[in-house]
């Protein structure tokens, strides 16, 4: 569509009305099933941005465009709405599209290991030598310490019982 104006008309030409009220995109797709095409100079503008802004208006900086129906190839305005990316995050934690804890596939660190990480942070132990003792970064101790990662995990719950094999207590 390169050299084209683009229009309204133009781009429902490329959006098919599916059974579930989505306008699915008949044309190319990155690799997370986002439409994708050239748009005001940009080649790869995601297709669901450019249908809000045509149908519905501009896109505020730092503002994303949600997929009320969680069809990424999906471009009916009617299933699209403004949002920021941790109402993104959290919508998809909430719909079982993002894995918190020990059900994310990439965890570093056991329920035990982040309430161990808590008792002797608060006992005195250092990020550093935290970090040392469990073999993660600084950060990933900057962030259990302070709530950015593990945040659903209550740091006054009831302590699970340890993974024996892992266990980074006797490591002190």
């Amino acid at each position: 569509m390169q050299g084209k104006k683009f229009t309204p008309e133009l781009l429902k030409l490329r959006l098919i009305e599916q059974d579930s009220g989505c306008w699915e995109w008949d044309g190319p797709t990155d690799t997370d099933g986002y439409g994708k095409t050239w748009y005001q100079g940009r080649a790869n503008a995601r297709v669901h941005r450019i249908a809000y802004e045509i149908w519905v208006g501009a896109i505020p900086p730092g503002m994303m465009v949600l997929h009320e129906c969680d069809n990424p190839p999906c471009g009916n305005p009617k299933h699209l709405k403004l949002g920021t990316h941790l109402d993104n995050m959290q919508d998809a934690v909430k719909k079982g599209r993002k894995y918190k804890g020990v059900k994310n596939p990439n965890v570093k660190l056991t329920e035990y290991q982040v309430a161990t990480i808590h008792q002797m942070y608060a006992a005195g132990v250092s990020m550093n030598k935290l970090s040392l003792v469990f073999n993660v970064t600084r950060r990933t101790i900057h962030n259990v310490v302070h709530g950015k990662s593990w945040e659903e995990f209550k740091r006054e719950a009831d302590v699970v019982e340890p993974d024996h094999d892992n266990s980074p207590i006797h490591a002190i």
